[in-house]
């Protein structure tokens, strides 16, 4: 506990700031301090404001409703009796305090705007690093922090360079990281932790000694650049392969070295060690690694044009299961995408393709058959699910290529939207389904391109809203509004493979203010019933967001986009 929230001290300073280009990767000096086998890295390659960035966020509440949120849950760490604990507290505290204020806040911390950052890990230790404007304020700034907490220090040197190591536990079971250091040597400030048990990475994480191979000399980012344009910007990965060679004895690395050196104490990492590290777990979990290599995040943050793109993607290069789940993937109407929409959600799911994909997938989580006891007995319970069900439902949704919705406008009595299916043959289903509910037959004429009124075959009473109906082979729309009429008509036949299953798009600020008028009638109209929704507490946002999900030649994908 304690560790974490001084590690989240160090990410909060260094989530501060950003920088540079492509040609940065192999001219960039700390990239040539930070081991290639490092298992997690966020990294900066492109420049921008974080202050005009924060500005943007300024009037949306999120600041204020944030500060409160997490100066609660710190609340407690301030009369803790851990000095350490109090200290993360003192760090964190003013960063919080001036979100709102995002010019006062790297005043006060003597931060530099515009300037890259990097968080990684050397083994088990933590690094942070980021650019200083002003060394004099930062040292304030840490010994504010530190004097409050009562926490002391000692100055050590490194050749010529002198930093401070702050006491940080006299518990034994705190050796593997016992001090936090703190160093501000070329404008960047690093923080990072030591101790004895694990051997010092202090002298490689504040630049003064090269591992064999680092970042600035391998392949790995170019390679992930090339692959995700939105790394280009900003990078972040975790590596299950540099895991799970270090927890399986596979590899000697740092992160190895470290679990090897806390197993010699610690019963549950030596009994960890001792089980994936025989022949049979540590052949099989390095298999799924291999597969399943890493979670990467591509991000790109455009202030002029106040957008944030964010891509999230687990790789996979088992192109059995990903060509499943990529048969998943059926027809978003491109209606679902238009920015002038409230809200809009489509689950473009072929729904024919679901019982073999779920087929392929469990088979293919079954071979090879491992030896390793602890896959062994997941995949003994994959094998005992019964996905018969899933066939019999298929014969009813063979053609259905998805369900998408949007809200264009609303008001107290009525409302502008519409939901439409997308099928190969949608009167085929229609065929299938008025046999269970014969009212459907009402809808035939739809689908032969006739607008018709089913306000009154609904059971659900819109007092003056007239909700209709309207199609073709591909598609079947029940709408009502303007809006919604108009995009109606721009649905048409030809179903075109979406890139994603799941979309949805919303106007968060308008959004809100449609709840809130809706929650104050509702409240109005039933003062005495306990039922009535309260008024959101949550902030008023003013911003425009989409998410995509889906599966793509690199593996699984979450995508968003943030204007605001």
């Amino acid at each position: 506990m304690k560790k974490k929230l001084i590690a989240c001290a160090m990410l909060s300073l260094g989530a501060l700031n950003i920088s540079c280009t492509n040609n940065y990767i192999k001219n960039n000096s700390v990239l040539e301090y930070i081991p290639s086998d490092t298992p997690i890295l966020f990294a900066q390659l492109k420049p921008y404001s974080a202050v005009e960035l924060m500005k943007g966020f300024e009037d949306n509440g999120v600041y204020t409703v944030w500060t409160e949120e997490m100066a609660n849950d710190l609340k407690p760490l301030r009369h803790s009796t851990e000095p350490n604990l109090v200290m993360a507290y003192h760090l964190i505290e003013p960063l919080l305090e001036h979100l709102g204020d995002p010019a006062k806040l790297f005043e006060l911390t003597g931060m530099a705007d515009n300037q890259p950052w990097y968080v990684y890990s050397i083994g088990l230790i933590p690094v942070s690093k980021a650019p200083i404007a002003n060394e004099t304020v930062f040292w304030q700034y840490i010994d504010t922090a530190a004097e409050k907490a009562n926490v002391s220090y000692e100055t050590a040197t490194l050749e010529g360079h002198s930093y401070r190591r702050y006491k940080l536990s006299n518990e034994v079971s705190s050796q593997y990281a016992d001090h936090l250091i703190v160093s501000v040597r070329d404008g960047m400030a690093t923080m990072t932790l030591e101790g004895d048990a694990l051997g010092s990475t202090t002298a490689m994480a504040l630049g003064f000694e090269k591992p064999t191979s680092s970042l600035a000399n391998s392949d790995i980012l170019s390679e992930l650049t090339d692959k995700y344009p939105l790394a280009k910007n900003n990078i972040g990965y975790i590596d299950f392969q540099r895991i799970v060679g270090a927890v399986t004895m596979a590899e000697d690395s740092a992160l190895n070295r470290h679990l090897v050196a806390v197993a010699q104490d610690d019963r549950g990492t030596k009994s960890m060690l001792a089980d994936f590290g025989s022949d049979a777990c540590s052949t099989d979990l390095n298999s799924v690694a291999a597969n399943w290599p890493r979670l990467v995040i591509g991000q790109e943050v455009d202030v002029s044009a106040g957008e944030v793109s964010t891509q999230i993607t687990l790789e996979t290069h088992n192109q059995v299961i990903l060509g499943a789940l990529q048969s998943l993937q059926g027809h978003i109407p491109d209606y679902v995408g238009n920015k002038d929409n409230l809200f809009s959600m489509a689950l473009g799911i072929d729904a024919g393709n679901i019982a073999s994909a779920v087929t392929t997938i469990v088979e293919d989580l079954q071979q090879p058959s491992y030896r390793c006891e602890r896959l062994a007995d997941i995949q003994g319970h994959i094998a005992r699910e019964d996905i018969s069900k899933v066939h019999i439902i298929t014969p009813f949704v063979t053609g259905l290529k998805g369900f998408s919705m949007a809200l264009f406008a609303a008001e107290e009595e009525s409302f502008d939207a519409m939901a439409a299916f997308s099928a190969d043959d949608v009167g085929f289903l229609i065929d299938i389904y008025q046999a269970f509910e014969p009212e459907l037959a009402a809808l035939r004429p739809a689908i032969n391109g006739e607008t018709i009124d089913i306000t009154n075959e609904l059971a659900h009473d819109f007092a003056n809203q007239s909700v209709f109906a309207k199609g073709s082979t591909s598609h079947l729309a029940l709408f009502s509004g303007e809006h919604a009429t108009r995009t109606v008509e721009t649905l048409d036949n030809k179903l075109t493979p979406s890139d994603a299953l799941l979309q949805i798009t919303f106007d968060y600020a308008p959004l809100y203010d449609l709840y809130a008028s809706f929650t104050d009638v509702e409240t109005d109209s039933r003062k005495n019933s306990r039922s009535a929704p309260p008024v959101p507490e949550f902030p008023r946002i003013n911003t425009r967001d989409e998410i995509l999900f889906g599966f793509d030649d690199n593996g699984i994908t979450l995508q968003s986009t943030t204007q605001f």
